[in-house]
């Protein structure tokens, strides 16, 4: 009859149980986006991969809030009454020479997570909070680009988040891992010829 393994242990050092662990955690790539005088206006920030030649991300996708720049207000995220129906598009592209949003089947673009809303009026007038929490989004891609661009626009100006106080706050779950080298060619590295 064999030995059964105590609850709690699985064998092996701690350091070499924390590492197994720890290679499962996806690193971070924060971006903060301060929003502009009129939320149509597209703003964006832009994230350094810092990749060398044979190295990648693999990304898993990310995260996003509107949030007060001051953590110590609390920012309440609530159009006026009269604009019923609304639209959030944010978008991460596969460069930084990019203004503006892309159509969603472009090569450039890795992620996009767009918010349409129309809602009823409550009993109050108002209309209903919809970026108080954060938004999830992402599937699994690779990119090789030295620089990532975030980009955030409304549909129609949203006076709650149109202020200089308000930002996009958010990050990419990325994982750096290694690649076939960029200047590789059937007849060798490219610098090599």
């Amino acid at each position: 009859m064999g030995k059964r393994a105590r609850p709690g242990r699985t064998g092996g050092s701690a350091q070499a149980q924390f590492d197994k662990i720890l290679a499962t955690i996806p690193a971070r790539a924060e971006f903060h986006i301060t929003m502009a005088a009129d939320s149509t206006d597209e703003v964006w920030d832009d994230i350094d991969t810092n990749l060398q030649d044979g190295e990648a991300w693999l990304v898993y996708g990310g995260y996003w809030i509107v949030e007060s720049i001051d953590p110590e207000i609390i920012l309440r995220i609530n159009a006026m009454e009269e604009d019923i129906t609304q639209g959030y598009a944010l978008q991460v592209h596969r460069n930084d020479d990019s203004e503006i949003l892309l159509n969603f089947n472009d090569d450039d673009l890795m992620f996009e997570d767009r918010i349409l809303c129309a809602m009823d009026l409550d009993t109050n007038g108002g209309r209903g909070v919809v970026l108080n929490f954060p938004r999830f989004f992402g599937e699994r891609t690779i990119t090789f680009s030295e620089k990532l661009r975030v980009l955030f626009r409304s549909a129609a100006d949203d006076p709650s988040i149109s202020v200089a106080t308000a930002q996009i706050a958010g990050c990419l779950l990325y994982d750096r891992i290694t690649a076939p080298s960029i200047g590789q060619s059937k007849l060798g590295q490219i610098a090599d010829l």
